[in-house]
């Protein structure tokens, strides 16, 4: 088992395909100052995550988006 301890990076209205949904930042604690990882997670909808970011100097980064989804059988929009 792993533990990952992350921070609340504050909080945006991010774009989705879903539309503008307000969200909390969160930054994923790390050591290194080359690898980020922050997570969207939907204030108003259960706190689904919306959007992944990962991100290594010198390599791709690596998104997740959410594309369409449920919460509670209301779509989140």
């Amino acid at each position: 088992m792993h533990d990952y301890q992350f921070r609340v990076a504050g909080e945006e209205t991010i774009s989705t395909p879903v539309g503008d949904i307000d969200s909390i930042k969160l930054e994923r604690v790390r050591k290194s100052p080359d690898v980020h990882t922050y997570i969207w997670l939907a204030k108003k909808w259960s706190f689904v995550i919306l959007k992944i970011l990962h991100q290594e100097k010198g390599e791709p980064d690596y998104v997740l988006n959410l594309t369409e989804g449920t919460v509670g059988n209301k779509s989140i929009e």
